[in-house]
Formats: C-alpha cells, structure tokens, sequence
C-alpha cells in the first residue's frame, strides 16, 4: 500500500474505533461524544460545540486545556451512519500525536506539546467526554474496538478499509479482516459491554436504534 510521505508510525498510546450515528446537534450546550482517559493523567475528548462544530480536547492533568477545532467544511457527519476513530500517540518525552479520522477523511492530526506517560492504561469512555453534556441519548453506537497502541498510517488504513466494507460505507476497499501484526492482534480488544455479554454481536452492536448508555471501560 502507497503511503504519503507525512505517513505517521506506530507508537506507545491508544486508538479507538467506532461505528455509530450522532444525532443532529440541538441546543447551545456541548456535548461530550467520546474519550480516552490516562489514569490520573490527561484526556483527549471528542467534542461537538453546537451543530455542524466539533472540536477535539485534551485535558492535561494540571487542567489546561488544548483545543483542536474539526474544520467546518470538513465536519463530523450527523444524522448517518459512521466510522469514527480517535488516538494520541506518544512521540517523545514532551511531544504527542492525536488524530481524528472519519470515514477514511483526516480532520485532525497533529503534534502536541504535552507530556504524556508512554506506559499509561487508558480507559474510553463512550457518550460522556471532558465537561461536555452526555451525549448518551444522541448517539448510536453499533461497534467498538480499542487497541492499546497508537496505530500507525499503515494499519489505521487498513482498518477503514475494512470496517468501510463491513458496515457498506464510503470507501469500501476489502472486506473482511486485515492480517493484523502479532503486535497489534495482541493489543486489540473488542469492547463489549455488560448488557451485550452473551449476544450473538461484534463489539457493541444492537438492533434497536436507541440503546447507547454511557459506558466506561473497567
């Protein structure tokens, strides 16, 4: 596979992939879609502002807060199935990389200037992200999974592709899934939440179009 020459590698960090649907935005308060926590460290937050504006956040443990804005003519779409995945890899000592892909589209990727541990345990949380308002009753979540690694261009591609093709999305190139590293196959975890345990499902998908509490990974 061709890769640009801004082609990012794997590193120490987290990313989670999604398929869901977010309603359309209502109101004037923010709402909190997803996020991944560091324990007793930062959290990097999905975010959407008002309709149409969406933002990612990361939260370093002193409070400050580093906003990264989603380009408006480049949104996360409402109303629609989607694949969505976030990450935040660690670069260096004082340096780390977060991302923002939606159906195969890059809105965000770029460095922060921010310590984050490389051996921390991340947690995601689904439906509640940062100080936003749950999101809960406004999003739709059919499939997730988390790898305890920063997935590098590479994989990250390949793993649209195939998640484009299960879910018939824009951009289906294979089907089926990708021949995952030793490394990455180790780190992937498929989040299934209790009231799912036991059903005939991949990750955390329903057919019932309202079932999407918060949910937080032990």
């Amino acid at each position: 596979m061709k890769m640009g020459r801004c082609a990012v590698a794997d590193a120490p960090g987290i990313t989670i992939h999604m398929i869901a649907r977010l309603r359309e935005h209502k109101g004037l308060a923010p709402r909190g879609i997803l996020s991944c926590r560091e324990a007793g460290g930062g959290e990097l937050s999905l975010v959407s502002k008002r309709k149409g504006l969406f933002a990612l956040v990361f939260r370093e443990r002193s409070g400050e807060e580093h906003m990264l804005p989603v380009p408006s003519w480049n949104a996360v779409p409402e109303d629609t199935l989607i694949h969505l995945s976030i990450g935040i890899g660690v670069l260096g000592r004082k340096l780390a990389m977060v991302r923002l892909n939606v159906n195969g589209r890059t809105l965000v990727e770029t460095p922060l200037a921010v310590a984050v541990d490389p051996h921390a345990g991340w947690r995601e949380r689904l439906g509640r992200a940062g100080s936003g308002r749950a999101a809960a009753a406004d999003l739709n979540v059919y499939e997730v999974r988390r790898i305890d690694m920063f997935l590098g261009s590479l994989w990250e591609q390949r793993l649209r592709n195939v998640y484009a093709g299960r879910w018939s999305l824009p951009g289906a190139a294979i089907r089926g899934e990708p021949a995952l590293s030793s490394a990455i196959a180790g780190a992937a975890t498929v989040i299934v939440p209790p009231a799912s345990r036991g059903a005939s499902v991949v990750g955390w998908e329903t057919v019932s179009p309202n079932v999407s509490p918060v949910w937080e990974s032990a």
